[in-house]
């Protein structure tokens, strides 16, 4: 059974999450905006992060995770987004920020036809994965079995503890090095297709 262990929604809560996001560089708030925020503190583990609307609507939303305590006993391993590709211009589009002096080595995944093997439906057919910095791109893969090394995927995959994909479906996997920065992964169907897809972020070695 799930069990929630915080939720933002305003009041106090969102004026402490204010001062937090700010130490960490995020960009501001509105006083009076809807948007809601949240301070945790969790031990290991898995946790989602469902986001509704309190009034029943329906729109694009950002969702934000900071990590605010560093170090080896404090350290974020995955994060994934679970979200629905539309056609044309409506693709998803996660970011990730590196502070490390160091330069972090990431798989990313866009596991649509992959769902299907947990009973989603409706899934994306053919995931077009990019990263991009400042619109230029980084790295591309629109079918992990097309990649220079997708042995190396699969190895990368099962060392981060991610479940794996099959042989013979779309699903788009790349490994990148990326050093200190602002970082945007863009999700898109590759034949212009739609469906509902998961985007994975894991950092190589954590």
């Amino acid at each position: 059974m799930n069990r929630a262990v915080a939720k933002g929604d305003g009041g106090l809560v969102r004026l402490v999450a204010r001062a937090v996001a700010a130490s960490v560089g995020s960009f501001a708030r509105g006083s009076r905006s809807g948007d809601c925020a949240l301070v945790a503190t969790l031990e290991p583990g898995a946790y989602m992060a469902p986001v509704t609307a309190t009034d029943s609507g329906t729109g694009v939303a950002l969702v934000e995770v900071d990590e605010l305590e560093g170090g080896p006993g404090a350290r974020l391993k995955d994060l994934s987004t679970r979200a629905r590709v539309l056609a044309g211009a409506g693709v998803v589009i996660p970011g990730l920020v590196v502070t490390a002096a160091n330069a972090r080595t990431l798989l990313v995944r866009a596991v649509g036809p992959g769902l299907g093997a947990f009973g989603v439906s409706g899934t994306l057919a053919r995931p077009a994965l990019t990263v991009t910095a400042g619109g230029a791109v980084v790295a591309a893969n629109s079918g992990w079995e097309s990649s220079a090394d997708p042995a190396g995927l699969a190895a990368a995959a099962a060392r981060a503890g991610a479940f794996a994909v099959q042989t013979g479906r779309a699903d788009a996997a790349l490994m990148v090095t990326l050093p200190a920065g602002a970082w945007t992964i863009q999700v898109s169907g590759a034949d212009g297709g739609a469906g509902l897809l998961l985007v994975e972020v894991y950092e190589e070695g954590s």
